[in-house]
């Protein structure tokens, strides 16, 4: 019997039987139980970085700490993240299906565990190198702060390898909930810590001197933030052993079958080289920043600022874009797994289109409320940090829609065990992005080198995305790059209208809110989020559905049926019914196509239409889950040449 040359190996223990592949299940369902945990996760998170504002400002100290508690991010994802997505999820889910699928797994984790272990003691031992590196130019006071606080910071490495190698292994068995949720748990423990700091050694300008930073204070501060880590990745060990793996420590590697995958962790780890480089770069521009802000007395948008917008601009990727693509990640896999090249594009399409109606949505709301947002966020703080914020925030933001196209077309080259591709996405954009931001510091003023640094970050993602559509459509020709260009476009045009409105009606009132109560100024500036969230919502949906009423009420239509509060606002003829009900009996397949007004144009001469044929495969056997409907209703049949019906306009 032939074994692909991925397999896990043969040899297993007695007791190791199949696991299985990934447990079916809606795809909106799981992205919506995702969202949720990190939507609760973000908004601790927060809270929490409030309270870092309250304790510590947002200038020196915070500057100090964000460099430091950025490193072992930056670290992770450089040396590990992205080749557990790259190689990883293929070989579990293939794993998952064979005799030897535990055993695979848990040679897996011994491995990639010890590797994570070594790598976190060196990277600790060498704290004030990464520091110089990403903060070369920083204020030197601040600077040696943020060694020490890299001391206590950079043994998360080791517990986000653990958390996200544990995910991994949930995301492959199909159960998606606990991976976003156990980050609630690292906020609640982060937020604990932050509340007993302010009572310990107070707040705002009692810390703002970097004479005053002893070690417990510096302790005080740090270690909360890394035992959330350590909270959030332990975590996990529990779904882990309920989904039926048996965890257990085995050192035989010469088993794990990742020789063959050696190559695709070279062009990943390559990947990630030229990523962190952009990112240092970035960095070091902030930290020329601070320095330049300490030396003159002002406030200066730097690294604490960078950190704070790049939380802001994550929130719709966060919550949408990784949500999806996460549950899509599997079903595009095990599609490459089957050589099923059209299951591929499919669920690649759906991802893309889906994520960019629903993020520039976010996007434009977020555009339009920068300015409330962060004054909600840092309230003690002035109008000048606030603009500064705001400002960063706003040029970061087209870069978004980039980030989705490539966030996916990563996935299909992952799937396909080729990390060719996802280098050449990121090597030239991030070469000019590189470039551009020490242009524009040479010609800004020190208050605009963060902004300016943003703004090629923002070009880079762009480009990243065009080069990304068209890499995937060059090994898979069934895609349609300039489909999905269109899209970027069409979405990102009627997030800037809806955003302009939503600025608009700030307008008469202010964007900010005075007054000398903390209180008062947080609550204005809530209102005033509220207010825009809401016009631009409407605006936006407006617009969708004047401009794409078909196109919107299908995407619509499919996440209403499992985000119920959603079919209030659509048609009543384009509501589905619960899918439970459609079990019951043979005409509601047919009720359910009629209502839901399929596509009957893509047919060929004498054949009969999808909706035809629908009604008569649902008479029969009547859609059991909404993913069946899903599969029809956003989906060719296996006999049409591409997924142009997915796009009313061009059948």
């Amino acid at each position: 019997m032939s074994t692909h040359k991925n397999s896990p190996p043969a040899s297993s223990s007695p007791d190791d039987e199949p696991i299985g592949g990934p447990r079916e299940g809606s795809v909106f369902r799981s992205s919506a139980v995702m969202a949720a945990g990190t939507l609760l996760s973000r908004l601790l998170g927060f809270v929490r970085a409030a309270l870092l504002i309250v304790a510590i400002g947002a200038f020196g100290a915070n500057d100090a700490f964000q460099v430091a508690n950025t490193l072992p991010n930056a670290v992770y994802n450089l040396l590990a993240a992205g080749l557990l997505d790259a190689i990883l999820v293929p070989q579990i889910v293939r794993a998952f299906k064979t005799r030897s699928g535990s055993t695979y797994v848990n040679r897996l984790l011994t491995l990639a565990g010890t590797v994570l272990f070594v790598l976190t003691l060196v990277m600790t031992a060498g704290a004030a190198v990464l520091v110089n590196l990403s903060a070369a130019l920083m204020d030197p006071e601040w600077k040696a702060i943020a060694i020490i606080f890299a001391l206590w910071c950079l043994p998360q490495i080791f517990f986000y390898g653990v958390y996200s190698l544990l995910g991994e292994f949930l995301n492959a068995r199909g159960i998606f909930g606990p991976y976003t949720w156990t980050p609630v748990a690292n906020n609640i423990v982060g937020i604990g810590g932050l509340i007993a700091f302010i009572v310990i050694f107070g707040s705002g300008e009692a810390n703002a001197d970097p004479a005053v930073w002893d070690a417990a204070r510096i302790a005080m501060l740090a270690v909360p933030a890394t035992l959330g880590v350590i909270v959030q990745a332990l975590l996990l060990f529990i779904p882990l052993r309920n989904a039926g793996v048996k965890l257990r420590l085995d050192f035989h590697f010469r088993g794990t079958g990742l020789r063959s995958a050696s190559k695709m962790a070279g062009w990943v780890f390559a990947t990630l080289v030229v990523g962190q480089v952009g990112f240092l770069s970035t960095s070091n521009i902030s930290a020329a920043a601070n320095a330049w802000g300490v030396e003159h007395g002002v406030f200066v948008a730097s690294n604490a600022a960078m950190h704070y917008t790049f939380m802001v601009f994550m929130l719709p990727q966060s919550i949408i874009s990784v949500s999806i693509a996460t549950v899509l990640f599997t079903r595009i896999a095990a599609a490459a797994a089957d050589h099923n090249q059209k299951e591929m594009v499919r669920q690649y399409h759906l991802g893309v289109r889906t994520t960019l109606l629903l993020t520039q949505w976010l996007v434009a709301i977020i555009g339009a409320g920068a300015i409330p947002i962060f004054q909600a966020i840092a309230f003690n703080e002035s109008i000048v940090a606030w603009s500064g914020f705001a400002n960063a925030l706003v040029v970061m933001l087209p870069g978004l829609a980039g980030s989705v196209v490539v966030l996916f077309s990563q996935r299909i080259f992952y799937s396909l065990e080729n990390g060719r591709p996802v280098f050449l996405t990121v090597l030239f954009p991030t070469i000019a992005q590189i470039i551009l931001g020490w242009t524009f510091k040479v010609f800004l003023t020190p208050a605009w080198w963060l902004v300016g640094a943003l703004s090629a970050e923002t070009i880079s993602r762009l480009a990243q995305g065009v080069i990304a559509a068209f890499l995937v459509y060059r090994y898979l020709p069934q895609a349609r790059p300039w489909t999905i260009i269109r899209d970027v476009f069409h979405y990102g045009g009627l997030a800037t209208i809806a955003g302009l409105a939503g600025m608009a009606v700030l307008h008469p009132i202010g964007a900010y809110q005075v007054g000398d109560s903390a209180l008062v100024r947080f609550g204005g500036a809530a209102g005033r989020g509220l207010l825009v969230a809401t016009v631009v919502t409407i605006v936006y949906f407006a617009l969708l559905y004047l401009t794409d009423k078909e196109g919107s009420m299908r995407t619509l239509t499919l996440i209403s049926g499992r985000v119920p509060a959603l079919r209030r606002f659509l048609p009543a003829e384009t509501v589905p019914a619960s899918p439970h009900t459609h079990r019951r009996t043979s005409s509601v397949g047919q009720d359910l196509v009629r209502n839901l007004d399929l596509p009957v144009e893509r047919v060929e001469p004498g054949s009969a239409t999808l909706a035809e044929e629908t009604r008569v495969r649902w008479s029969m056997s009547p859609p059991s889950s909404f993913d069946d409907i899903i599969a029809t209703y956003s989906a060719p049949d296996d006999e049409s040449p591409d997924i142009s019906d997915w796009d009313a306009d061009e059948r």
